[in-house]
């Protein structure tokens, strides 16, 4: 959980809304690997910029950023399990 707020506030510094990033870096990913057949957007390469510095996968960052659609109870009980990123993660969509 807590690498999961600290890359929303990474996000949140650069003027995105974290809800927003996670929808569009599946799509980021689609476009750069080829199986979507568009260009970025202005938008979507800022955001693909701050991923990239961040340094971390797409699908891992999209796994992270799901896990804020828990409550805050939620996350306090996923935290207090010690679940990993892709037990909660697959719970939280």
């Amino acid at each position: 959980m807590e690498k999961a707020r600290g890359l929303a506030e990474i996000y949140r510094l650069e003027g995105f809304e974290p809800s927003k990033v996670m929808k569009q870096i599946s799509m980021i990913e689609d476009v750069i690997s080829g199986r979507v057949k568009r260009e970025l957007t202005s938008e979507e390469k800022r955001i693909k910029e701050t991923a990239d510095t961040v340094g971390l996968s797409y699908d891992y960052q999209y796994r992270l950023l799901t896990l804020l659609k828990f409550t805050p109870e939620e996350q306090k009980r996923v935290s207090e399990l010690k679940l990993g990123y892709e037990e909660a993660s697959s719970i939280a969509t």
